[in-house]
């Protein structure tokens, strides 16, 4: 078995199995192994299978591969390798095979054992030949051979794409190793409630009734043990419990999923008709096929976390910049629980916003062919979006040819206002310059209280602001000549005095009441 462990960077102390002839290595969620670090590049890496080993190759990326220090193209990895990509160191390790002490198993035919005594009996054992998983029954319990199922369900549970079908080949092993009528796997919710993820069972029972006993599970899950009972009816403990009489469960068999200390849920199975029918090994083996699946079931859900993080950076890359999008993680760790953090809750806060359009646009696109029009605007949002991040603006959103970009949200600091200034400079001397780029633009800033933050519906969240403020700037750039900078007294008044500025007084708003003062920005001091 050979794998990779995360021993520094965003992703720390999680380990890759690696499982397939290809591994994919990058940024992006369409990879096997998603690195959340955004110097990694989308498609970073991968690692070939070979005959002659493990083959890391870098696939011509930005900051490069490195192993043991060394930028490569592409080498075959050794035992105990440091590999560094981005930010995020890795190491190499590859076993051919692990022989633990094999502990026997109690025949004290004791039918509560706590998860410790469990965790006690047991051990690993890696044969050189598969069986078939139509086999597994048929293998008698010895405690080598019991040992070998458990080799043959970890492999199984290693192929599962995703937390359902996991959930699901769970059960299908479970019903391999012990002969049962009923079965249902529960996670444990937030708020401790059991939610019924399997269910197997041959009929049914009334809408929305699960046939287990509660008192049994609930011990399960409260003392931390694994509960064999061979006939329910009269055992002292549980033939009182209603549930017990109204499903006839006799031998039932309950065991936790467990994390560490921490119980993440449970396995039950019963039958309704025949006594004595799970044993003591029964338990033993139900307990370690849990504490297996316990592991897989945790793997899978970070493997979750993993993706939706990932999804989230690229998402917030079309508008953050790097330094904001680091911000807003961290944010987001400080508050696990919540959606969005509270950098991205909808909130008040002020803002310098800045819009900019393309003059006479329409005129331009009518003399070019639908897919030039498409490249120019490529060309053009690409360098200005650049500038927007560089300058750690959020770029809000593209409006046909135009731009709202904001400065001070989600994070304020006390430069907004210079910043974004300083951004329509950089805008405006790079658009002058680029020759392909033969166009003027209009940019209009204000300042001011804005709501900002994600806003939309559960099926739609977009990130944005609101308010007054966006809408004056919106028709102040309307009132700038072509490659003008203008300004409203707002944002003048937060300025540090780094700019050269033209007052040109007061002129009426479309749509507002009110004048306002604006001014024009010449160009930066030196």
């Amino acid at each position: 078995m050979a794998k990779l462990s995360v021993s520094k960077g965003v992703n720390q102390s999680e380990t890759f199995i690696l499982n397939s002839d290809l591994i994919s290595i990058g940024r992006s969620v369409e990879n096997n192994i998603v690195l959340q670090d955004i110097s990694v590049s989308r498609h970073h890496a991968e690692i070939r299978k070979s005959e002659s080993g493990y083959l890391l190759v870098d696939l011509s990326s930005l900051n490069g591969s490195y192993v043991n220090g060394k930028r490569i193209k592409e080498k075959i990895l050794e035992n105990g390798d440091e590999i560094k990509i981005g930010a995020t160191l890795l190491s190499f390790t590859e076993e051919d095979s692990i022989v633990l002490k094999e502990c026997g198993f109690s025949e004290s035919g004791t039918v509560v054992k706590p998860i410790s005594d469990v965790r006690r009996e047991q051990a690993c054992l890696f044969p050189t030949e598969l069986v078939p998983s139509s086999d597994i029954a048929k293998i008698s319990r010895k405690p080598s051979q019991r040992l070998f199922i458990l080799y043959q369900i970890a492999n199984v549970l290693n192929s599962a794409t995703n937390l359902s079908e996991l959930l699901n080949r769970i059960m299908d092993m479970v019903f391999k190793v012990v002969h049962a009528e009923r079965g249902f796997l529960f996670l444990l919710d937030k708020d401790g409630s059991l939610i019924p993820k399997v269910v197997r069972q041959p009929f049914k029972v009334g809408e929305g009734s699960i046939p287990v006993s509660h008192s049994i599970c609930n011990r399960v899950i409260k003392e931390k043990v694994s509960i064999l009972t061979s006939d329910a009816l009269f055992d002292p403990r549980f033939k009182s419990e209603d549930s017990i009489h109204r499903f006839s469960i006799r031998s039932a068999l309950c065991v936790p999923l467990w994390r560490e200390d921490e119980v993440i849920g449970l396995i039950y199975v019963d039958n309704s008709t025949t006594r004595n029918r799970f044993t003591e090994e029964d338990m033993n083996l139900l307990t370690a096929v849990a504490n297996q699946s316990a592991i897989a079931i945790e793997r899978e859900r970070l493997n979750q976390k993993i993706v939706e993080k990932a999804k989230l950076i690229d998402n917030l890359e079309k508008y953050h910049s790097p330094q904001v999008i680091d911000m807003i993680l961290k944010d987001m760790d400080r508050n696990v629980g919540t959606r969005t953090g509270s950098l991205l809750t909808a909130k008040e806060i002020e803002a310098t916003i800045l819009f900019s359009d393309i003059e006479n646009f329409s005129g331009i696109a009518e003399k070019l062919k639908p897919v030039q029009v498409s490249d120019l605007l490529n060309r053009y949002f690409t360098i200005m979006t650049e500038i927007i991040f560089h300058f750690e603006g959020t770029l809000n959103k593209y409006l046909g040819d135009g731009i709202l970009a904001v400065f001070g949200a989600p994070f304020p600091k006390k430069d907004d206002a210079d910043r974004a200034v300083r951004a329509a400079l950089k805008m405006r001397s790079e658009l002058l310059k680029t020759e392909e780029l033969n166009f003027n633009t209009r940019i209009g800033l204000n300042t001011g209280l804005v709501v900002a933050g994600n806003i939309g519906s559960e099926q739609r969240m977009e990130y944005t602001v609101l308010g007054d403020i966006v809408n004056t700037a919106s028709r102040i750039e309307t009132m700038a000549e072509p490659n003008q900078i203008l300004i409203s007294e707002t944002t003048y008044k937060k300025l540090k005095g780094n700019f050269r500025v033209e007052l040109l007084g007061e002129r009426s708003v479309r749509g507002k009441e009110k004048s306002v003062v604006l001014y024009e920005i010449i160009d930066e001091v030196d």
